[in-house]
C-alpha cells in the first residue's frame, strides 16, 4: 500500500508501541469532551495495526468510551514515512516498534517520532457517532461533511 487511506477502525484492533503520559491523555480527553468532536485521525500501519501517531488520542478514546475512531492507514515500508528518536533525532530501528507492539513490552513515552510526508486533513465527527458501530460504507459520507 502506498499513500494513505481513511478508514474507521475499532479501538480493539489498534496496537500501541509506546506508553502514554497520563497528564497528556487527560488534556486530550478534556479537549475531545469539550468540543464533542473527533478532529485528528490516528495514523496506523495498514498491515500490523500498530499506532504510528496518536497514542494519547487512542487512550483518551478508550476512557471516553468510544468503540471506533477514524484512522489514516499507511505502511512502514512507505518511503514517505520516517521514524526517528524524539530525543536525538537519529533514525529509529522499526524492528523495535514491531517487537514492542507484538510483545506488549511498550517503549517509554515519546520514544519515537513518526515523520509523515502526506497532508493529513482534520475531520469534525460528532463523538456520539463513535460510541456505536458505524457502518463503514456510511463513514465516507460522515467524513466528508
Amino acid at each position: 500500500m502506498k499513500g494513505v487511506s481513511l478508514q474507521m477502525l475499532a479501538l480493539s484492533e489498534l496496537k500501541p508501541h509506546e506508553y502514554t503520559d497520563d497528564c497528556r491523555v487527560k488534556y486530550v480527553m478534556d479537549e475531545i469532551s469539550r468540543s464533542k468532536l473527533w478532529k485528528a485521525p490516528v495514523v496506523v500501519d495498514y498491515s500490523t495495526k500498530i499506532i504510528m501517531d496518536g497514542h494519547h488520542r487512542v487512550q483518551a478514546a478508550n476512557i471516553i468510551g468510544l468503540k471506533s475512531i477514524p484512522c489514516y492507514m499507511t505502511n512502514y515500508s512507505d518511503k514517505n514515512i520516517k521514524v526517528c528518536c524524539w530525543k536525538t533525532g537519529n533514525k529509529f530501528d522499526k524492528s523495535q516498534i514491531y517487537l514492542a507492539a507484538s510483545s506488549g513490552y511498550l517503549l517509554p513515552i515519546k520514544t519515537t517520532r513518526h515523520v509523515i510526508d502526506y497532508e493529513l486533513k482534520e475531520l469534525s465527527l460528532d463523538i456520539e457517532l463513535l460510541k456505536s458501530d458505524i457502518d463503514k460504507k456510511n463513514f465516507y459520507e460522515l467524513s466528508n461533511q
